[in-house]
């Protein structure tokens, strides 16, 4: 079964982006971060994560509108498709939203991480380390393309502020 709302996680203020600060204010936001409003906050030390990340982001905008989208934000917050227990922790809070509570247009889908999945140097190393990216990997779905198999594997953009 596909469920029918997408969950939002956060440490600290939620549905908020560091690519959104823009490049120029990228070193604040990230230095703003500490392990009680953030997680992965290992992966802000790449020098090539946030340019790859607002790159991929660009791109994935860019094909939402082509298929007909209707993007509000420039760059989107994340959601899993369903709810992820292993994410339901201390510290963290989980924001529930119908489908249907989403504008028309304003979400996308992902199977993968969509950095990891979309960017060709990091799919490059992270097939590597563990074989070939599932078939659908480095593409834009919608709605109608899920399958309940699928499920585990979706990465939800929210190309919209919630309330």
């Amino acid at each position: 079964m596909i469920p029918d709302f997408v969950t939002h996680y956060a440490r600290g203020e939620p549905f908020r982006s560091v690519t959104a600060a823009g490049s120029e204010g990228w070193a604040k936001a990230v230095a703003a971060l500490d392990e009680d409003n953030a997680w992965g906050l290992a992966r802000f030390r790449d020098p090539h994560y946030l340019p790859r990340r607002a790159a991929v982001e660009a791109r994935m905008r860019a094909e939402l509108v082509v298929a007909g989208g209707a993007p509000q934000l420039v760059y989107p917050h994340y959601a899993f498709l369903g709810a992820r227990p292993s994410w339901e922790r201390p510290g963290t809070r989980s924001y529930r939203i119908a489908l249907a509570d989403i504008p028309p247009g304003a979400v996308s889908f992902t199977v993968g991480d969509s950095l990891l999945t979309w960017d060709p140097d990091y799919r490059a190393q992270v097939e590597a380390r563990q074989g070939a990216s599932h078939p659908l990997s480095g593409r834009l779905l919608n709605h109608r393309e899920l399958t309940a198999e699928l499920v585990p594997l979706v990465e939800v953009q929210l190309w919209w502020q919630p309330r």
